[in-house]
């Protein structure tokens, strides 16, 4: 092992320098994260690098077969001597060429038969990037481990989530047009809207029942508070009331259910 790998380090998979602090949890073979990542350069342009940060945090997911695998090659790059840029290299060559590093319908298909060493030489082939040997770093989990650990405490669950100075942005999506309002800029806030909110399955408030009647959404700025019980976090989201979100909380409170 070279001394590089002895002594190595994990650059922050951060851009810009300013001070209103843009995070983008993301999960790299997820088709709307690849949607989001791909607007990065878009969004530090439109905002200005002096006036935010872009931080990207690894959001893995189990559901994506070979997640773990993969998250754990963005963040061996992130430790080369390119750091960030080798990291951001991994992610588009994964965004590139996603299918061949997911699963059909989260379960079938031909990587049923790939391994994981198969998995690193296929993102080595698309990136131009030697990973295998910092993919090997045995105290690399200490960096999944906090990513992990950052998202957790935070309440995220979908990918892409977005968080605008420490607060989650539920309304944002990777399908929005990158608008940055003077919020973004130090002195208002927009960026990106894609998300699924509410998630899959939630039940629209009927107005007709006489029960949901009693709690009208509300077509002015609200300030909605949701406590995750699970996490015994606390988020507060300000600003127009997404569709469903007062019986979204009602849902969360209720049935003692949040993510």
């Amino acid at each position: 092992m070279t001394e590089t790998i002895k002594t190595w380090r994990a650059e922050p998979l951060t851009w810009g320098r300013g001070p209103r602090q843009f995070e983008m949890f993301l999960e790299p073979t997820c088709p709307y994260s690849a949607r989001a990542f791909a607007k990065l350069d878009e969004t530090l342009a439109a905002a200005g690098s002096d006036n935010i940060t872009i931080k990207i945090r690894l959001h893995s997911q189990p559901w994506h077969m070979y997640s773990g695998v993969i998250v754990r090659c963005v963040l061996a790059a992130s430790t080369l001597a390119m750091g960030k840029e080798a990291a951001r290299t991994v992610l588009a060559a994964v965004a590139a060429h996603r299918e061949e590093f997911e699963f059909t319908e989260h379960c079938t298909g031909p990587n049923m038969d790939a391994t994981p060493n198969q998995i690193i030489e296929r993102l080595e082939n698309y990136s131009g990037l030697k990973l295998a040997d910092a993919f090997a770093i045995q105290n690399l989990d200490r960096e999944i481990k906090w990513h992990t650990k950052y998202a957790r405490q935070n309440g995220i669950h979908a990918s892409p989530t977005f968080m605008i100075d420490g607060l989650v942005q539920p309304e944002l999506s990777s399908g929005d047009k990158v608008s940055p309002t003077d919020d973004l800029r130090g002195r208002g806030q927009t960026i990106p809207r894609d998300h699924d909110w509410p998630e899959p399955g939630f039940e629209a408030p009927d107005h007709a029942n006489p029960r949901a009647s009693r709690h009208p959404k509300p077509d002015h700025a609200v300030c909605v508070r949701i406590v995750s019980l699970s996490h015994h976090a606390a988020v507060t989201i300000s600003g127009p009331a997404p569709e469903g979100a007062v019986a979204w909380r009602r849902r969360a409170c209720y049935r003692r259910k949040w993510l």
